[in-house]
């Protein structure tokens, strides 16, 4: 059951990754916590 959460939860970060890429200001500030480093701590 595990890795089907794990696949939603790519999907999921997947999502908000390109809407993130969407706005300049994500890329002019910075995102100080990347999404897909809070997956893979969930992860372990």
């Amino acid at each position: 059951m595990n890795w089907i959460f794990c696949l939603m939860a790519i999907e999921y970060v997947r999502t908000i990754e390109q809407q993130l890429d969407t706005y300049a200001e994500s890329k002019k500030y910075g995102i100080a916590i990347h999404p897909r480093s809070l997956v893979v701590r969930d992860g372990i």
